[in-house]
This record gives C-alpha cells, sequence and structure tokens, in this order.
C-alpha cells in the first residue's frame, strides 16, 4: 500500500520512496514546452508549492524522476535549464527591513549552492583530465597547475568584488541571473511560490501591507530588467495585487487560473480518490466504522459520499471538480473526518475578520457573482469580502453564468462541508465548533427534529450541538443563542429569515420546511439564582434535571404567547400550517421546546 504524502512537499522524495503520487504532468507539459509567463491563484494548503517543486525538476531535465509518468510517454524535449525557486513564504517578517534581510539570505543561499555546484563540476573535470593523462603517459606540468591555480583564485576574487555591490536583494537576483545563464547558455526558468506571502500576512493592517507591497515591488521588478535572460516564469499566490510590479512589468503575463485547460491541476479529482482507495478502502471503511464516523453495514459508495461531502466541491471553472488534497489525504491518513484545511490552513487575518465581525453573516445569505477582472485586489483596505473569501478557499465556482459584457461571470458558493462548518462560525463572530462533523451532523438532525415536531429530538440535538462551542458565562444571552440555532440551520442547508418585521416587533428566526410549513421561533434564556461561589453547573441527576425543565415551561409558554399575539398573523390564512416553536435555554445547554400549530386563520 502506497504511503499517503503528507509531511514531503518535493517531488523528487515523494518519486524515490514510492509514494502515492496524483499526475499533474499533462498541465505542466503545456507550460514547460516552451517559454511561458504563468500566474496561477490557489488557496493556502492546495498543493502549490509541491506542484512547483515538480516543475521544477522537470525543467532541469531530470527524466528519471518522471518514469512511468503521463509526460515520459508524451514528446516532451528535456532540455535541462537552469532554474531559480524561490518561496517567499520563508521570508515573512513583521517589517519590510527584516523581510528584504530574510529574501537576500534566500538567495546568497542559492548563490552558494550554485558555487558549491560549480567546484564539484570543476573537480570532476580535473580529475578526469588527470586521468586521461595519466593514460597517455603524460604528467601535468608545475607550472600548468600553478598557472590554473592562480587563474581559479583571480576568478574569485573578480567574484567577490561582485558581490561587494550587492545592497538590495534584487542585486543578488541579477547576479544569479546572470551567472546561471552565462554558464549554461540556457535561459533561466524562474520560479517564485506564494509571492505575495508577506503582504498576505498582514492584510489586515492596510499600511503595513502595502508597506511589504512596496519592498517586493522593487524586488520584482529587478525581472524586467533581465527579462532577454529568462525563458520560463511561473508565480504561485492567493491574491493578485494589480499595483505589484509582477503585474504591471512583465509583458505577456497569462493568469491560468481561471483557464479550464488547468482547472485539475492542482487538488484531486474523482480518479484520483479511486486510484487512492484502489489499495486501502476496505482498511479505511473498516477504521471509519471502528472509530464510529460512519455506521456498521456502510459500503465503498457510502464512503466515497462522506469524503465528497466533505472535501470535495472546489472548482475554478464551475465545471471541474477537484478535492482538497490536504484534507482530503489526512482524512484517508486518520480514518476521520474533522476540518483539517481550516486547523493548518486558514490565515490568521480571516479569523480576525470574522470574529469582530467583519465578515458578516447575512452577506452569506446571498453571496455576490464574482468576474474574471474582479479577483483583483486594487487597494488593500477595500477588498471585496466575495473576493477574499474566494481567494482564499472559503468560496468557489459554482457555475458559469452569462457572460457580462466581454467579461466571464460565476456564482460562488461554499465547497463542501469542512468549509461551511469552518466558515458559519466566523461569520456569526463565534469560535468554530471543536468537532466540525459532530456538529454538522447534529445541526441536520436538528433541522429534522423541528420540521417533525419531535420536541425531544430537538432538545437532544441543540444541547449537543451548544456543548461543541466555547462557552463562558458572559454569553449567556438571547442573542448569542439565537447566533448558534442560526448556525445550526446554516451547517444543515436550511434557508431562513431573522429579525422579521411584523406590526408588534421582529420576531427571532422564520423558515419554511420542504413541505411548505412556516415555522416561527423565538428564544428565551431561563435565569436561575446564582450561587455566591462559583456557577451553575448541568443537572446531577435525572430528578434535579426534571425540576429544572418543569421550572422553565412558563418561559415556554410565554414564548408561544408571544408568536401568537403579535407574529403569527402574518403568516396564517394560507393552505400550510403555521408552526409556533419556542425554545428555552437553561445552564448553558439545557433545553426545553415546545410546539403550537395553527391550521389556517386565528380565530
Amino acid at each position: 500500500m502506497r504511503e499517503l504524502p503528507l509531511e514531503a512537499p518535493d517531488f523528487a522524495t515523494i518519486r524515490q520512496l514510492g509514494d502515492y503520487y496524483a499526475d499533474k504532468t499533462q498541465f505542466l507539459y503545456h507550460i514547460a514546452r516552451r517559454p511561458t509567463t504563468c500566474f496561477l491563484s490557489r488557496p493556502r494548503r492546495f498543493g502549490k508549492t509541491f506542484l512547483l517543486s515538480t516543475l521544477k525538476y522537470l525543467l532541469e531535465g531530470r527524466r528519471d524522476l518522471f518514469k512511468g509518468l503521463w509526460i515520459d510517454k508524451s514528446d516532451y524535449n528535456w532540455t535541462p535549464y537552469p532554474v531559480i525557486k524561490l518561496e517567499m513564504n520563508t521570508v515573512i517578517a513583521n517589517n519590510a527591513a527584516v523581510m528584504e534581510k530574510r529574501l537576500s539570505n534566500l538567495l546568497l543561499s542559492l548563490v552558494r549552492q550554485e558555487e558549491k555546484k560549480e567546484e564539484k563540476e570543476k573537480e570532476a573535470k580535473a580529475a578526469k583530465e588527470k586521468e586521461e593523462k595519466e593514460k597517455k603517459g603524460e604528467k601535468e606540468e608545475k607550472w600548468e597547475k600553478e598557472a590554473k591555480a592562480a587563474k581559479e583564485k583571480e576568478e574569485k576574487a573578480a567574484r567577490e568584488k561582485e558581490k561587494l555591490n550587492w545592497i538590495t536583494p534584487g542585486d543578488i537576483l541579477i547576479w544569479l541571473i546572470s551567472h546561471l545563464y552565462e554558464n549554461s547558455g540556457q535561459k533561466v526558468a524562474i520560479l517564485i511560490d506564494e509571492y505575495d506571502a508577506p503582504i498576505v500576512k498582514h492584510i489586515i493592517n492596510p499600511p503595513k501591507a502595502e508597506e511589504f507591497r512596496e519592498a517586493l515591488n522593487d524586488f520584482y521588478a529587478m525581472l524586467k530588467t533581465n527579462i532577454e535572460k529568462i525563458g520560463h516564469i511561473f508565480i504561485t499566490g492567493v491574491s493578485r495585487f494589480t499595483k505589484t510590479s509582477i503585474f504591471s512589468k512583465l509583458n505577456n503575463l497569462k493568469d491560468i487560473t481561471f483557464n479550464e485547460r488547468y482547472a485539475a491541476i492542482c487538488g484531486l479529482t474523482e480518479a484520483d480518490l479511486d486510484d487512492l482507495l484502489s489499495d486501502r478502502e476496505d482498511q479505511t471503511l473498516a477504521a471509519f466504522i471502528e472509530k464510529g464516523v460512519m455506521l456498521p453495514g456502510s459500503d465503498g459508495a457510502d464512503l466515497r459520499n462522506l469524503i465528497r461531502d466533505w472535501y470535495d466541491g472546489y472548482s475554478w471553472d464551475g465545471k471541474t471538480r477537484v478535492y482538497n488534497p490536504w484534507s482530503h489525504l489526512s482524512c484517508l491518513d486518520d480514518a476521520e473526518i474533522s476540518d483539517y484545511w481550516y486547523d493548518s490552513g486558514t490565515p490568521s487575518f480571516l479569523v480576525d475578520l470574522g470574529l469582530e465581525g467583519k465578515v458578516k453573516f447575512d452577506w452569506l445569505k446571498d453571496i455576490p457573482n464574482i468576474t474574471k477582472s474582479k479577483n483583483v485586489i486594487d487597494k488593500i483596505e477595500k477588498i471585496p469580502p466575495e473576493v477574499l473569501l474566494f481567494q482564499t478557499g472559503y468560496l468557489t465556482v459554482k457555475e458559469t453564468l452569462p457572460k457580462l459584457g466581454a467579461l466571464k461571470n460565476y456564482r460562488l458558493d461554499f465547497p463542501n462541508l469542512e468549509v461551511r462548518a469552518a466558515l458559519i462560525p466566523l461569520s456569526l463572530s463565534i469560535t468554530p465548533p471543536e468537532n466540525a462533523h459532530l456538529a454538522s451532523g447534529l445541526a441536520t438532525r436538528l433541522r429534522d427534529s423541528l420540521f417533525s415536531l419531535d420536541a425531544k429530538g430537538l432538545e437532544e440535538a441543540f444541547s449537543q450541538y451548544l456543548a461543541q462551542f466555547p462557552y463562558d458565562d458572559s454569553l449567556e444571552l438571547e442573542s448569542h443563542f439565537s447566533t448558534l440555532l442560526q448556525s445550526a440551520l446554516m451547517m444543515a442547508k436550511q434557508e431562513f429569515n431573522t429579525q422579521e418585521h411584523s406590526l408588534h416587533g421582529r420576531l427571532d428566526i422564520h423558515l419554511t420546511s420542504p413541505k411548505g410549513d412556516e415555522h416561527i421561533i423565538e428564544l428565551k434564556v431561563y435565569r436561575e439564582k446564582k450561587p455566591e461561589t462559583g456557577s451553575l453547573g448541568p443537572p446531577k441527576n435525572e430528578e434535579e434535571k426534571a425540576k429544572l425543565l418543569k421550572a422553565m415551561a412558563p418561559s415556554a409558554q410565554r414564548a408561544l404567547n408571544q408568536i401568537t399575539t403579535y407574529y403569527a398573523d402574518k403568516f396564517t390564512g394560507g393552505p400550510n400550517r403555521v408552526v409556533l416553536t419556542a425554545l428555552v435555554i437553561a445552564r448553558r445547554n439545557v433545553i426545553l421546546a415546545k410546539f403550537k400549530v395553527l391550521e389556517g386563520k386565528l380565530t
């Protein structure tokens, strides 16, 4: 059984170990076969770094690593090119000066690698020449050795003198490009991974982000000065900042983010899932059942459906769907359903925006469409929410809509349950649940119990759902519990309205069931006198819980009366039932649910 490549971002390592590899070489063929300048935007943890690692070895002509893959059977010519690969997430810093220092160190390490490589090549060449002379019975004269040593010393001194002129990272980059070009006789390939990482790190602080953008402008502009010595340029990132010199200085830059040909260049396809499960399906299914993730009797189709619901659904053309590779592989490795991507790949700025209420829940109920031209960031301080969430992977293209003039138009939505479970709480300014898979299942059970008028099921599901979220006494407000109920309904993909106006006030939540029943929900918090020290914990036994529920009953009746008196008349008189629901919460997650059904007009 092939190992899953969770912690190996290097293509050569995976191929040498024989680990699982989803063949992406048919996409790279079109990029590598002739000099191109491309930009690709994909979210974090989506395989961009590994893609560039693969492209690096391909451009270096390492055919031995590609045996058996698609490109090995193609007409690709395998010409080796010198490659400069920069991983910009390694130079992130708190100020631009430190970032530039780290970038200089990164480039200097590449210079040292090149010098060591050249030194080894010279030594190998000298050893070969010596061996050939010895075979011929010739000896190297002393003066020849001294002349060679003097020449090498002179070349080294000249190189060190050139280094004294290096002031900025751009100076080092220019020298490195020229040196590689002159030594190899081939144009240099430039691969830049996460070009925007230093900017995105500070996106919530526009002045700071702008400082990094200006510093990177100067560096990336150096590519233009040496463009005649550069062949391939491939750049990845999360966001496209229009005022960054990569986009303003480079001619003929092709943005392949929405290009249908490259829709599956990152991520795993349905065929990849079949390939992955070909030698591990039975073992994975058994582990899922043993851990209670799936019910006994589940089969391979059930397993695929579960993984698909949680991790599939990403698209950049509205047609091709791909799985999040990190979550997909982690799920199979752990035999668990969890929010792997949120835990490992969510930018802290997005969490901050959500908890500060800047990514609004009401907005998520009616997500705007996006055009290709809108998927750029001009002013850092005015980033459209749909652009931010799309670029960071919380929204994806669901379908391609009719064009707006000459521009392609896309409908956005949540890609899958993993993202839905993470983003919905953030949009409501609450911390995500501790177990997203369990919370999602409880949300569905809550919705179904509500529509079937199962009071006990609703009480249990809502109580267990609340237990998935961090809590403190200061949050014991009706608005907080209303927010959590809204998050459950959103996780269950149930449409609803909040704070609807009537002649007598605003109701809490209104929704319509698939059968057409109108449901009106009113929440109340039952407040007991707290002890002088400590806090009220959960009931110690069933007798104490029954006593508490009895004390909560009048609050439930008042909630039903409130709906009947002030809100219900807006919905009665039609052919469908009107269902009034009172939900009373005590001691964080002790729930009492009461229903009242109105048939037709009020009397």
